[in-house]
């Protein structure tokens, strides 16, 4: 009766013109709604689910998508998910922007998993995030039938994970055809059955190719993205930074020579009282390692490898001055707190001086090369100062107490070589904004501690993360604070922590070490080729790569430290540079609708709730408008 008595009151053309009118705004409102995803990306992580002894490999579903917005990472995990899930999509984010070059303060990114597993954590994850990331900001399409499963580490290199066996079992269940891991973990521990498996093997028989990745590059070739990194870069230090470490390496030889002659003829002299003070032997050693350190040196000058020789006889400094301070503590009853005084003096006068060097900075941004070098400073002078404190609790030193003083002064001392430097790389290249410095900092220090975290869950109590463990307490401390020094400091232990973070893991699955330090040599050198191809003199990288190369094959665990440095220094001041830091990620429930997603693939009730409401909404109001008109013709 109600709907005649409409009908009656507006007539039938009115209520057709209704119809049409609603057909109309429910078809437009739908096919605005869609359009508001501007792409997206589909593809399979790969999990472990399951308990001890069940466990199994599960492939879950990601889906990411892009909408207009203002840096906004949303995401959305049923069942949720652990913090280092967002860690690694902070730095996936981060990596993606700036391997594509897509400016994100602009939009915002809605990523969801669909997991079967209780708990989805974000390490094993991040390869696969990073590389759907970079599809979805480069427009790329992946090929649907490869995989990946691997961490991704802030410079780019892929970390290994574990239960890549049944992870495999997963890709297969999926119909995958190829599935890259990280390089290095051929041979891989079942969860399950605990023993060796090679998934190469393995994959044969599941009809899956098993390919090994280094960087996130490797990774997107098999996904046929094409994005590369320079090859066989020519890079080299300029002629004024050769110059600034030549002259230290110099002011280094000319010490070295005269202080080791001295304290040579001292140790000649007074050996018998030495033996009987029961050092003789630990001065002789000392000795001896630091004649060794200098003619390492000594071949890195003549070769013209400036740093690297500044280095070896900055180590072989720090071993003759530990001879040095024992044989004065014994033979000429010299006190600990005079030494402790010595070296503080030299401290304060280093901290003073840095101080000096940040006071000059004025301008909201600063040029890569110079903040680089200023980290390196701040590095420096902290960690001076912080052995200097805890030296100072020591009331009967032992001798290595003695060689701690003595790497104290000269840690101290450092700081003016590497200060030469930086008023040689004061004039600014490509700038990084103040703002972006302190965003920057925050997420690396996210992502170096998940991967601490991530590290001794993979390896338990063999692992040792209490120091990587302090750099981030003290950092997050610093940061906390605010100022420009502080934030000199927490970024220069960041930086450490992460490398210490990426190699100790890689160490502690790598079978073939020498392996591991060739990847990373070629990734070093393309890295810094890249950073002087996009307009930045990467100095730090590069004489970093200068000291890791000197290393390999004398000491492969420190020139893998050092390689890793050069690559993590090469790509994160040029993210900094280059990006405006998106560290605004929601989580949003599983129970709730993720804003803005599309229709393609998503959920889309809520949109046809929408519309309908809108519709009804608007049609009530005409039909409200045509029912007066009527009345009040009659």
């Amino acid at each position: 009766m109600l709907v005649m008595g409409v009908l009656a009151r507006v007539g039938l053309f009115s209520v057709v013109l209704l119809l049409i009118l609603a057909v109309f705004l429910t078809s437009s409102l739908t096919l605005a709604l869609s359009t508001c995803v501007v792409r997206e990306v589909n593809m399979y992580l790969l999990a472990v689910g399951g308990s001890r002894g069940s466990y199994r490999g599960v492939a879950t579903l990601l889906k990411a998508g892009l909408i207009p917005g203002d840096g906004t990472i949303y995401l959305s995990i049923d069942p949720l998910s652990e913090l280092d899930m967002q860690s690694s999509l902070k730095i996936a984010s981060l990596i993606a922007s700036f391997i594509t070059g897509f400016d994100l303060s602009n939009y915002s990114v809605l990523v969801r998993i669909q997991s079967n597993t209780p708990i989805v954590g974000g390490p094993s994850a991040g390869a696969a995030l990073t590389t759907a990331l970079i599809a979805l900001f480069s427009n790329s399409t992946l090929n649907e039938s490869v995989v990946v499963t691997g961490m991704i580490m802030p410079d780019t290199l892929v970390g290994p994970v574990g239960g890549i066996p049944e992870k495999l079992e997963a890709a297969a269940s999926v119909g995958a055809k190829m599935m890259v891991i990280p390089a290095g973990q051929r041979i891989s521990v079942s969860l399950k059955t605990g023993s060796q498996v090679d998934v190469v093997k393995a994959g044969e028989s599941l009809g899956v190719v098993v390919v090994e990745a280094s960087t996130i590059y490797d990774i997107l070739k098999y996904f046929g993205v094409s994005v590369s990194l320079p090859e066989n870069p020519n890079v080299s230090l300029g002629t004024e930074v050769l110059n600034a470490f030549k002259s230290v390496a110099d002011g280094y030889r000319s010490e070295y020579d005269s202080l080791y002659f001295n304290v040579s003829n001292d140790f000649s002299s007074y050996s018998s009282f030495l033996r009987g003070a029961g050092v003789s032997n630990d001065v002789a050693r000392f000795l001896n390692y630091s004649r060794t350190s200098a003619l390492r040196g000594e071949e890195a000058y003549v070769s013209r490898n400036y740093y690297a020789a500044a280095s070896d006889y900055f180590g072989a400094l720090i071993y003759v001055w530990t001879a040095k301070f024992v044989i004065d503590m014994v033979v000429r009853d010299r006190s600990w707190a005079d030494i402790l005084g010595f070296v503080g003096e030299e401290v304060s006068n280093a901290s003073e001086y840095f101080n000096s060097l940040v006071s000059r900075v004025r301008s909201e941004n600063m040029g890569v090369s110079s903040l680089s070098v200023l980290v390196e400073l701040a590095g420096r002078v902290y960690e001076s100062s912080a052995y200097l404190s805890r030296l100072s609790s020591v009331r009967t030193p032992t001798i290595n107490n003695v060689y701690e003083a003595a790497y104290t002064y000269m840690r101290a001392r450092s700081v003016y070589g590497w200060g030469t430097l930086y008023q040689v790389l004061e004039s600014p290249d490509l700038s990084v904004d103040t703002s972006s410095l302190r965003a920057g900092t925050e997420v690396l220090l996210s992502f170096s501690r998940a991967s601490v975290t991530y590290l001794q869950s993979l390896m338990g109590s063999s692992v040792d993360i209490s120091e990587l463990t302090n750099y981030l307490d003290v950092a997050e401390s610093l940061l906390s604070r605010g100022g420009l020094n502080n934030t000199l400091v927490s970024l220069n232990l960041a930086l450490k922590a992460s490398s210490y973070a990426s190699i100790k893991t890689h160490l502690s699955f790598e079978v073939n070490t020498s392996l591991l330090v060739s990847r990373l040599s070629s990734a070093a050198r393309q890295y810094v080729g890249l950073a002087e191809s996009l307009g930045v003199k990467p100095v730090v990288s590069l004489v970093y790569l200068e000291r890791g190369l000197s290393l390999v094959g004398v000491d492969d665990g420190s020139a893998a430290y050092f390689l890793d440095q050069a690559i993590l220094n090469s790509m994160w001041y040029l993210i900094l540079s280059r990006s405006r830091i998106p560290l605004n990620l929601t989580e949003v429930p599983s129970s709730t609708p993720e804003p803005g997603w599309g229709l393609r693939g998503y959920e889309t009730t809520w949109y046809y709730v929408l519309a309908v409401v809108v519709v009804s909404a608007v049609s009530g109001a005409l039909l409200g408008y045509l029912s007066g008109r009527k009345s009040s013709r009659v």
